[in-house]
């Protein structure tokens, strides 16, 4: 084999094992803890407002960020931690408007649409939120489980996994119980707990 070709094959093995990579980089790429806060900027009478300024500001750390809504009125503030956000809006010829008590969980995004109403310029107009109970922007589900239930709530051996069952719409599959030894042995009464022909649990021992 002549050095020419064991360089190409070596390039060749190269690429494919950059290739692998970068195919199983994708998912864990995907997969993250941020939210993301979205919405349109209105008046009163339902007419996008322009550039609008608007800031997303975490109020548990009091950092912020600031985009400007499009030619359409839409924004978007992805890669938020989780936490509770204030949005501020500022635009020429309203008064600031900030709308509170904006909730952003593991994965959510959250609409919130703000309408500017006229009023004295440099005054300021605060809405308080309620929070939605309705997901619709995603079918990503995620839940924040605070330190205070981590460290509080009983857990068999301490098993982390468990708390996972906070989250609506999770529950835990038991395996190998008595009910389900029973029920995939005809409801044998006399099946025991480690599955189909599982009998007693206890060992056979021979005499």
């Amino acid at each position: 084999m002549t050095t020419a070709q064991s360089v190409v094959r070596f390039l060749m093995r190269g690429c494919v094992l950059s290739s692998l990579f970068l195919v199983m980089a994708i998912p864990i790429m995907a997969q993250t803890n941020k939210g993301t806060i979205k919405g349109s900027v209105t008046d009163q009478n339902g007419a996008v407002v322009q550039k609008a300024q608007v800031t997303v500001t975490n109020v548990e750390t009091n950092a912020g960020r600031t985009v400007n809504a499009g030619d359409d009125g839409l924004y978007e503030v992805p890669l938020l931690d989780p936490g509770k956000y204030k949005v501020s809006v500022k635009a020429p010829s309203f008064p600031e408007t900030i709308r509170e008590n904006i909730t952003v969980q593991t994965a959510s995004t959250e609409v919130v649409d703000v309408t500017l109403t006229a009023g004295g310029v440099g005054g300021t107009v605060t809405v308080t939120s309620a929070p939605n109970q309705l997901e619709t922007e995603t079918s990503d589900r995620g839940s924040v489980v605070s330190g205070r239930e981590v460290t509080e709530l009983p857990l068999s051996g301490r098993n982390f996994t468990q708390l996972a069952t906070l989250t609506p719409g999770v529950s835990r599959v038991t395996i190998g119980t008595l009910s389900d030894a029973r029920a995939n042995n005809n409801g044998d009464p006399n099946a025991g707990g480690q599955g189909p022909g599982g009998g007693d649990g206890k060992a056979d021992v021979d005499p």
